[in-house]
């Protein structure tokens, strides 16, 4: 569980292993709800890539590598979260929906699914989850024994 800074104070969001200020992603059709979750994320450090779709995500993540993705899971999240899994460069981001049947999410590898209405504190602490380099550690560790239950 992460930290609580002092209320007023904010901790700027690393990647672990790089030792940088973090890259997210936010996908969401809705303007005023991807500039919220947006500034939300900038106010703890992170650079921010915003995307209008999933199609827009996908062409973005050609250019850049994120370190987290949050997503609008409403619509159909599920091609855009194979194409992530099935890719080299891609499968260990850490993804965090937002509303979506939290089942199928987390069979897509979803990390974390948030209910809305959520608040910056709640959105702010999934992400530094997802930047924690054991998240991702043990994602890739569970990947692996998936594969080998299913003979891949």
């Amino acid at each position: 569980m992460a930290s609580a800074t002092p209320r007023g104070q904010h901790m700027l969001m690393v990647n672990k292993r790089t030792l940088r200020a973090a890259a997210a992603l936010v996908v969401e059709t809705d303007p005023r709800v991807r500039s919220l979750i947006a500034s939300s994320l900038r106010i703890e450090g992170l650079h921010v890539a915003e995307a209008e779709s999933f199609e827009a995500a996908t062409q973005m993540i050609e250019f850049l590598t994120p370190e987290v993705i949050v997503i609008d899971a409403e619509g159909d999240p599920y091609p855009f979260l194979g194409r992530l899994a099935s890719e080299e460069r891609t499968h260990i981001i850490p993804v965090i929906a937002i509303e979506g049947d939290e089942m199928r999410l987390a069979a897509a590898g979803v990390i974390e699914r948030l209910r809305a209405p959520f608040g910056h504190a709640q959105l702010c602490a999934a992400a530094k989850v997802a930047l924690d380099a054991d998240v991702v550690l043990e994602r890739e560790r569970i990947e692996v024994l998936a594969g080998e239950l299913i003979g891949v």
